[in-house]
């Protein structure tokens, strides 16, 4: 925002009045909530290890009833606000549509300038503005939110990010303010820009992850619907497209990655796909539980959830968003616990499909429900209730998944059944009256087809677990724990390697790592605090295999190795004294102890001979372990003997 010069004059004006007076304004009794001295707002005080803050703590809010505030009425102090202190560590007002202002002080006391990001987690507010002021005066400020295009945000994120730097020793005032239909939440944080990016990484990925899981499971009943042609498969591709779109919509990724040019769509699509879910949703439990033959009254019962969200899809075009909000979270929550409520009646009943749909509902209901209340701030606006309807949906669809396979088999025993009895009637006939011989051939025929039909579908099936088991032998390479490769693996790459150096008249480097005093940590501190350094120091020999062809083993229990191919002695002993130093620092905190972990490490170095055998490398290797040990330790010693 630009100040008009009419208003810096007057800034300038109100500063001689202020130097004037001196202590006599200071006596002045300041009456209400809304004084704006900067001794009653606490403030966040910069430092080059301040790297990130919750910035809740430190947040006074006012509400904005007539949406006519401008940042002019509260620097000059023209309108009378009340401002309140924020009580909780994420900010949630349930749902309000009035707009809100926030404000927080800043303050740099060291002689540098820092660049911090200020990120608001709650990707679907509406608009948000931004405004960093020193002295009265406006250094930077900002306006996006989900119902501008996706090209107005400062930084390209699926949160709020705004980048803001706050020069050597001074003061700042940020004032933040937010306009939504729906709920009012300002969860934020003031980043150091390199963390903010390296966290970030770790949170997308994660999104993409679950978008991964919800298309692998769209797919693979897709290609189930179109070869059986059960309308059921494409039920539930269709609710779990639905609720996968929602899941990233209310986390911001649709916006950036769908859609980022479509606010107006952006602003109805959540409530719409809400909608869709529960059409699909209620569609699909109706046709699982087998209620269209049985049990009809609680078929009419689940059904209503369609005519809920056809509503909800229909108000997401055409209504006020915070009246189809409402309805859309009031369908969500009733058909979640019509849905887990009728599981658990024909659970008890003993349906032999209803135990995996009410578990997989009631861990969906518990995700929903929660974010639900947050909605509403009846529930704290915490990450994990954030999270947790993707966490449910994620496990939610692999249970539906699993109870879909269990229908394929179910239904086969049941067309085996179908034949034997028809067999059992063929021969019944025959006896009975010859006459009916011809009948009865056909439908052994058709029943016959229908069975080879069925097994070529189960052919498919067991082609597709074939792949899986693949892939499980594929993981059961690597060390469960700490996910480096296994002895197995170990003895078939030094092989390979072996060979491959051989060829090239290339320099083979073998770095063994033997755990000093293994069974003492493990009696002394415990299985969960040794397991947590064995993953630490996975991870350390991970991240030094970072050539082609370097790769690091967990060969037993207290011992790991790293192969280091067309690599010097030097090289190795480098890397050896790296791992050694980085284990010797490493002070391990679990469970209330504190402990340090020492390593002996012994290192061979051979140009091999494609007649010689690859055993001597390692013999050398151990032999070098057995000299540091002797020697007490937390040692690094090789070997270059023939």
């Amino acid at each position: 925002m630009v100040r008009s010069e009419k208003h810096n004059v007057q800034f300038l004006y109100l500063h001689c009045l202020v130097a004037l007076l001196g202590l006599t304004l200071l006596s002045v009794a300041i009456t209400g909530d809304n004084a704006r001295a900067e001794a009653n707002y606490e403030s966040i005080v910069l430092s080059p290890d301040t790297k990130e803050v919750n910035i809740a703590p430190y947040l006074w809010w006012s509400q904005d009833k007539e949406a006519s505030i401008l940042l002019e009425d509260i620097v000059y102090q023209r309108v009378a606000l009340t401002w309140r202190k924020g009580t909780s560590e994420n900010p949630n007002f349930g749902l309000n549509t009035p707009p809100y202002w926030f404000r927080l002080n800043v303050t740099n006391p060291t002689t540098r300038e820092f660049e911090r990001w200020l990120e608001i987690q709650y990707p679907v507010l509406d608009t948000v503005e931004v405004y960093l002021l020193t002295d009265g005066y406006v250094l930077a400020s900002y306006r996006t939110g989900d119902a501008l295009p996706f090209s107005h945000r400062p930084v390209a994120n699926r949160h709020f990010v705004f980048p803001l730097k706050f020069g050597p020793q001074q003061s700042y005032e940020i004032f933040i303010r937010v306009k939504t239909e729906g709920s009012m939440q300002l969860p934020a944080v003031l980043w150091e820009p390199q963390l903010f990016l390296d966290e970030d990484q770790w949170l997308l990925a994660a999104q993409l992850l679950f978008t991964g899981i919800m298309l692998a499971m769209a797919g693979y009943n897709l290609i189930l619907w179109i070869l059986i042609r059960d309308s059921i498969y494409g039920l539930y591709v269709a609710y779990v497209v639905s609720i996968a779109i929602v899941q990233l919509s209310l986390h911001g990724t649709s916006y950036q990655f769908f859609w980022p040019d479509s606010p107006g769509w952006n602003q109805h699509q959540l409530i719409f796909f809400i909608g869709t879910s529960m059409i699909f949703a209620s569609l699909f439990s109706y046709r699982y539980l087998d209620l269209h033959t049985q049990h009809k009254g609680l078929g009419y019962l689940i059904l209503s959830g369609v005519v809920l969200g056809v509503a909800s899809s229909i108000m997401a075009l055409s209504a006020p968003y915070v009246m189809a909000l409402k309805l859309a979270m009031f369908t969500v929550f009733l058909l979640s616990i019509i849905l887990l409520g009728s599981g658990a009646f024909l659970w008890w009943l003993g349906t032999s499909n209803a135990p995996i749909f009410t578990i997989g509902w009631g861990i969906f209901l518990i995700g929903n429900i929660s974010i639900v209340l947050t909605k509403i701030a009846v529930l704290p606006n915490l990450h994990i209730i954030e999270y947790g309807p993707q966490i449910g949906s994620t496990a939610e669809v692999f249970l539906f998944s699993l109870a879909l396979a269990q229908r394929i088999n179910q239904e086969r025993k049941q067309r085996l059944l179908m034949q034997e009895r028809a067999l059992q009637l063929e021969r019944e006939a025959r006896e009975a009256q010859q006459e009916t011989l011809e009948v009865q051939q056909q439908t052994n025929e058709e029943l016959e087809r229908r069975v080879a039909l069925r097994t070529e579908e189960l052919k498919t099936a067991l082609s597709t677990l074939s792949r899986v088991n693949s892939q499980l032998r594929e993981l059961a390479v690597r060390n469960e724990l700490t996910q480096l490769y296994s002895m197995d693996q170990f003895r078939l790459h030094l092989q390979e390697e072996w060979s491959r150096c051989a060829r090239s008249v290339s320099s083979l480097s073998l770095v063994l790592i033997k755990v000093d005093n293994f069974e003492q940590v493990n009696k002394n501190y415990g299985q969960v605090a040794i397991k947590s350094y064995l993953k630490e120091l996975g991870k350390k020999l991970e991240d030094l295999t970072e050539r082609a062809g370097d790769r690091a083993y967990r060969l037993s229990e207290d011992e790991f190795a790293l192969l280091l191919p067309h690599s010097a002695i030097e090289n190795a002993l480098q890397v050896a004294e790296h791992v050694r130093s980085y284990s010797e620092a490493k002070l391990m905190v679990v469970e209330g102890h504190r402990f340090t972990v020492t390593l002996s490490i012994g290192i061979s170095n051979e140009i091999p001979d494609i007649s010689d055998s690859m055993e001597g490398i390692i013999r050398r290797a151990r032999s070098a372990i057995e000299t540091a040990r002797n020697q007490g330790g937390n040692a690094v010693q090789f070997s270059l003997d023939s």
